[in-house]
């Protein structure tokens, strides 16, 4: 099974933490995931800040590649 569609708390419609999906999909036996996180400069609803923390989400990725 595989999901190539999957946010996290660096986007502003998910609150869940990376790991915490990593996790959930290695119990349920996902062979493969893929994060979308969001990037919508100009969206229309203000309100909403899809706007992604490139520099943390870097850092946050190579920790989680490592093992840490």
């Amino acid at each position: 099974m595989f999901d190539y569609h999957i946010h996290s708390d660096f986007s502003a419609d998910c609150e869940t933490p990376m790991e915490e999906t990593i996790r959930h999909a290695i119990e349920i036996g996902m062979k493969e995931i893929c994060f979308t996180e969001h990037i919508d400069f100009d969206y229309p609803d203000p309100s909403i800040v899809f706007e992604l923390d490139l520099p943390a989400y870097d850092k946050k990725n190579k920790r989680i590649a490592v093992g840490e």
